[in-house]
């Protein structure tokens, strides 16, 4: 039979101390003072602070959003720079029209493209003539650049 010595002895093994050196097979002090050093904090990966904890792994590099007004087709917004070979541009929008006294406004999906796509510029096309008392909407974009 176990006695109290017994049992306060292997708990103590298995917590161990705070001053116990890190290591993942070791006491509980050892295991948390292993997370906390190599798993949460700064790292040398330059990926960790496009993450929730600073230690997941992503393929994002960077994203930006950018919402315009084209007043012409084809219009260029720019963007900051990245590397456009490695980027996903998702393009949104909506036009707006009146009838021609403007008593009665409608909206209408906007049919824009992608016509050119650099480091440093964005260029979209329409692809149909908007009527005369349409207007060109407000388009969004969003580029997310991965590693």
């Amino acid at each position: 039979m176990f006695g109290i010595e017994e049992i306060l002895s292997w708990i103590r093994r298995q917590v161990g101390l705070r001053t116990d050196t890190a290591d993942a097979a070791g006491s509980l002090h050892a295991k948390v003072k292993n997370v906390a050093d190599n798993k949460i904090g700064d790292s040398a990966d330059v990926r960790a602070d496009n993450t929730v904890m600073g230690w997941l792994a992503t393929k994002v590099k960077s994203w930006q959003r950018v919402t315009f007004s084209p007043d012409n087709s084809p219009y260029t917004v720019n963007i900051t720079s990245v590397t456009s070979s490695k980027c996903l541009v998702f393009l949104n929008g909506a036009g707006r029209g009146s009838t021609s006294d403007g008593s009665y406004t409608y909206y209408f999906a906007a049919h824009y493209y992608i016509s050119g796509f650099t480091n440093t510029q964005l260029t979209v096309a329409l692809s149909y003539s908007l009527a005369s008392s349409g207007t060109y909407g407000i388009l969004s974009a969003i580029i997310v650049e991965l590693y």
